[in-house]
């Protein structure tokens, strides 16, 4: 049975603030200045990363006097989280999509392969849509490369990105080897436990002891498998659509235990594997 996560008293005594009643009597979005803490809550994000954040510049913040503790300028902290979410779109912009994938339904009935031509012009109008809601056009690449890739086989031109992937012996494709899901898995439980107010180091530490507690080396350090948790949650690692299925399972659980939830499971499965 795992341990009850590691949280501690920081994320208890932010937790505890925020539901002050002297807190509370004027809204958060109204407030001045947050603690750390609270900031890191307010944005699902662990103290280390609000800590960055204030050293690039991203956030302002202030002391009421030299012996304070540092305050988070709230202002500026909803400027970032503008900055990092597209504005959404109006319902309006929403209709007139509609039409418009609609209209490549008509458009492309024809020809040799209808649906890949559909494919390709609703792609080029999703993008087109995205980047009038804001989304920086070094984000959709991807798909201008997919879309790219749509009209060369509509042309009869072949193109890397619609060559089937290498199959294994047997005609299968290999799949994820076992070990990386497990650390897939592991990486998920270090985000749930961030989210619950662990640090990194203290999330990723946690999670190696609690593997080697249980005999299971997944050989990888702490470090090591917290830049494997970076690279799946920015999608540059394999497993990555694999990660956010991990994490959204525990969708009706708190953070933290989902986080053990997910911990006793990858234990259980792992010690039946090597049992």
């Amino acid at each position: 049975m795992v341990a009850s996560v590691p949280v501690g008293p920081t994320a208890q005594s932010a937790s505890s603030s925020l539901n002050s009643p002297t807190r509370e009597a004027v809204p958060f979005r109204e407030r001045l200045t947050c603690t750390i803490n609270q900031a890191a809550e307010a944005i699902g994000r662990s103290r280390d990363t609000i800590h960055r954040l204030i050293a690039a510049g991203r956030l302002e913040t202030v002391r009421l006097d030299p012996a304070s503790q540092q305050l988070v300028r709230v202002p500026s902290l909803r400027r970032l989280v503008g900055e990092l979410l597209p504005p959404a779109p109006e319902s309006e912009d929403v209709e007139t999509l509609k039409v418009l994938l609609k209209n490549c339904l008509e458009v492309a009935s024809g020809g040799e392969h209808p649906e890949r031509m559909t494919a390709a012009l609703q792609l080029r109008v999703l993008r087109g849509f995205l980047g009038r809601c804001g989304v920086p056009e070094n984000l959709m690449q991807p798909l201008g490369k997919l879309l790219g890739a749509l009209v060369d086989a509509e042309r009869g031109a072949a193109n890397p990105m619609l060559r089937p992937r290498h199959r294994a012996e047997g005609g299968r494709p290999p799949p994820l080897f076992h070990r990386d899901r497990h650390r897939v898995t592991a990486a998920a439980v270090i985000d749930l436990l961030i989210r619950a107010g662990a640090t990194e180091r203290k999330a990723s530490g946690y999670v190696v002891r609690s593997l080697k507690a249980a005999g299971i080396d997944l050989s990888s350090s702490s470090s090591a498998l917290m830049a494997f948790r970076d690279r799946l949650a920015t999608g540059e690692a394999d497993g990555a659509a694999f990660y956010r299925s991990e994490i959204a399972r525990t969708d009706a659980l708190a953070p933290a235990d989902g986080a053990n939830w997910l911990l006793t499971g990858l234990i259980a499965a792992l010690s039946e594997k090597t049992s």
